[in-house]
């Protein structure tokens, strides 16, 4: 495993970035720090919101399981990313279950302790509005894009979203598929055979590099921008 984020640079990468050190520093006394194995279930979609997590290290993966048994992964989950915000406010149901892809560390924040810090900070809510304004007009701009975007875009945007966090950019980037390629055209909406024609056209244009099962090399991160609409 790589060096674990500190949790002060975690909580700065989260909604509550807008604390201040020393509200950071009062928040961060509330978090507590967990292990996981690869293969442990964080929770399960249906169950009741309880907590918001960070990861510090390692990678998760947020699925859904289909009527007739099928699994699909919605996003992957990488270090200084957080999940579980939604319930966190509302403590509704997950929308989505979450399992480790390899031995990982987070950092969980009990519901009922943040509805004390705000009860403490209520200057906090004002912040917190802003970024849920900020965080709809990116969805409904992403949604947009979407409607818009054919298999090559797409193609690219995912390829760029799993790039490894220990990527030096000498000789490009690497990206690893955490699930099979059926799956990852799942996940960018598109058909198995759109997702390889689609990786077929970036490999003879020279932007990617197969380099084993489900392992990219991008050679091109410029180009590959360029063509996701970043």
């Amino acid at each position: 495993m790589t060096p674990e984020v500190p949790l002060m640079e975690l909580i700065a990468e989260t909604p509550f970035a807008h604390l201040g050190p020393e509200g950071s520093r009062s928040l961060a006394a509330l978090f507590r720090p967990r292990r996981l194995d690869k293969g442990a279930v964080v929770f399960l979609e249906g169950d009741t919101g309880s907590s918001f997590f960070v990861v510090a290290d390692g990678r998760l993966k947020a699925f859904r399981r289909l009527p007739d048994g099928r699994e699909i992964t919605v996003f992957v989950i990488k270090p200084r990313e957080f999940f579980g915000f939604l319930p966190l406010l509302d403590g509704g149901p997950r929308p989505l279950s979450v399992e480790a892809l390899e031995p990982s560390a987070i950092q969980e924040l009990d519901r009922a302790a943040f509805l004390g810090f705000i009860h403490e900070n209520p200057t906090f809510c004002t912040h917190l509005m802003a970024y849920l304004a900020g965080r709809l007009r990116g969805c409904l701009d992403q949604l947009s894009l979407v409607g818009q975007q054919g298999a090559l875009d797409r193609t690219a945007r995912g390829l760029l979203a799993l790039v490894e966090s220990t990527a030096s950019g000498i000789g490009g980037a690497y990206a690893q598929l955490p699930f099979t390629q059926e799956e990852f055209a799942r996940t960018l909406h598109l058909a198995p055979e759109n997702l390889s024609r689609a990786l077929a056209r970036l490999r003879r244009e020279g932007l990617i590099e197969r380099e084993g099962r489900g392992r990219f090399r991008l050679l091109d991160m410029e180009e590959l921008r360029r063509i996701a609409g970043e």
